[in-house]
């Protein structure tokens, strides 16, 4: 008998993914989709990778380098040594806007705060310091008010992780001041650019129309896209004189995850993606570096409500390897007669990454 060690975030990952899998597979009967395949294995294949990987520091380490690297294409980008991706934008890094590029300065600058904080060595902590500068004024180039919450949230996140005071009173208020700073920037955050957030209060508006109408499975896998001009054009017709009309457009996303899977995936996929954040905060085990993944895996969480990470890659990835790194408190061992070996399953998810990702630039 071979003994299989897994946590229950691999077991809530495994079943989740049978769901999305038989989702997929009866909306998509008539074809197979080669980039959701290939962007779901490449998902698991750096989830194992990140598993397997004994010194978690080095993941972050690695996610600090990938956002040096975005910084300085920004930088060349807002010095015109390099052209943006978007015409619109000076600046938007490898991703095609600057909001992505903001949600990913924000979990970087998360870990890069984290790491500070786990440091006593003042050469590490002195690097570190300089690195969280420079992405902060990248963040503030980015100009994303999905980027600036995420950072926010996750900076707060590592604030209450890390927090030494014992004295219930001063803690009181720290809480109470925290919590006021953030409504109040979450205010001062909708009224920056009040047009584009009342267009998402709108989109908001018109997927909950759509959970309705497919509660408890949701409409399928990839058909928010196709169906949503038509919810959109439904709820005009009821609300004729709704302040909404004139930032009526041709929407793709629904600029939030969870409303996004509320559609889809319906009742079902929500609870299934509610489990496996509640289990992320509840069995974590107390090791240092966990706290420095929850406070990225908060702010990348944040981002999401305000964003679509999992339709930009890096971002997707990002969230893949921040899931694989943290530690649990328990494992799970399961007895089974078959050898298992991991290698097989990266063999194969690489494979079918590199084949979905060659079709798709052709």
């Amino acid at each position: 008998m071979q003994k299989v060690n897994c946590n229950i975030l691999d077991f809530l990952l495994l079943c989740y993914s049978l769901m999305a899998g038989f989702n997929f597979y009866f909306t998509h009967q008539n074809r197979l989709c080669l980039f959701e395949v290939a962007k779901w294995s490449t998902f698991l294949l750096c989830y194992i990778v990140a598993r397997k990987i004994s010194h978690k520091e080095r993941i972050l380490w690695g996610i600090i380098f990938l956002g040096m690297v975005e910084g300085i294409i920004a930088i060349f980008q807002k010095t015109h040594w390099l052209n943006s991706v978007h015409h619109d934008f000076n600046v938007t890094g490898t991703f095609s806007n600057p909001g992505p590029l903001g949600g990913f300065m924000g979990a970087t600058i998360t870990i890069i705060l984290g790491l500070y904080l786990t440091k006593k060595c003042f050469i590490p902590k002195w690097a570190l310091f300089t690195i969280f500068i420079l992405f902060c004024f990248i963040l503030l180039l980015a100009d994303s008010r999905a980027g600036f919450l995420s950072t926010l949230f996750g900076m707060a996140t590592l604030c209450c992780l890390f927090k030494k005071m014992k004295v219930e009173s001063f803690v009181l208020i720290k809480s109470v001041s925290l919590f006021l700073f953030m409504i109040l920037f979450i205010i001062s955050i909708y009224y920056y650019k009040k047009d584009s957030a009342d267009g998402r209060l709108l989109i908001w508006r018109v997927s909950i129309d759509m959970i309705a109408d497919a509660p408890l499975v949701g409409h399928g896998i990839g058909t928010f896209e196709n169906k949503y001009m038509y919810y959109q054009a439904q709820y005009f017709e009821s609300h004729p004189y709704s302040k909404y009309e004139k930032l009526a457009d041709n929407i793709v996303y629904p600029y939030n995850e969870f409303l996004r899977i509320g559609v889809e995936q319906g009742i079902i996929g929500i609870i299934f993606i509610l489990c496996i954040i509640a289990s992320i905060f509840k069995y974590t085990s107390k090791e240092k570096y966990n706290k420095v993944y929850l406070g990225g895996f908060v702010s990348l969480l944040t981002f999401s409500m305000f964003s679509y990470p999992f339709n930009v890659l890096l971002l997707w990835l990002l969230g893949s390897l921040l899931l694989g790194g943290i530690q649990y408190q328990k494992n799970i061992y399961a007895l089974t007669k078959y050898k298992f070996q991991s290698s097989w399953i990266i063999i194969v998810c690489l494979v079918l990454s590199i084949k979905g990702g060659m079709i798709i630039i052709i």
